[in-house]
């Protein structure tokens, strides 16, 4: 079985918010927004983000949250950006195995790792 990852859904108790966060400060596009629900999109993306009203849809007692991954071109501009926007930025920039990364927080809490993966050896 072969499995390619498709998306993230999170729960929240304040959907309009979390889905600003995600739509005015990452600058995702939302595709598709009802009552309970947000979906996003990136730009050139396969992947998309969906966020669900908790007290209709939510993850068991006791589950951890989600970490959502994003990647960029360029780390260091983009946290600045995010900064810039009032992000809860948790981390700077740093060098690690799999690429250059640094975490935000959304509103609810979710931490958001952006990062550049490290150029795969030929």
């Amino acid at each position: 079985m072969e499995l390619k990852f498709n998306g993230v859904a999170l729960f929240t108790r304040d959907l309009s918010k979390v889905a600003d966060f995600y739509q005015r400060t990452l600058g995702l596009t939302a595709f598709d927004i009802e009552g309970s629900m947000a979906m996003f999109k990136g730009p050139g993306e396969a992947a998309y983000v969906s966020i669900f009203d908790s007290s209709q849809y939510g993850p068991a007692a006791g589950e951890q949250p989600a970490e959502i991954w994003f990647t960029t071109d360029d780390p260091d501009a983009a946290h600045a950006q995010l900064k810039r926007a009032g992000a809860d930025v948790v981390t700077d920039p740093q060098d690690f195995p799999y690429g250059r990364s640094f975490l935000v927080r959304d509103p609810q809490g979710y931490r958001i790792s952006i990062y550049r993966p490290a150029a795969v050896p030929a």
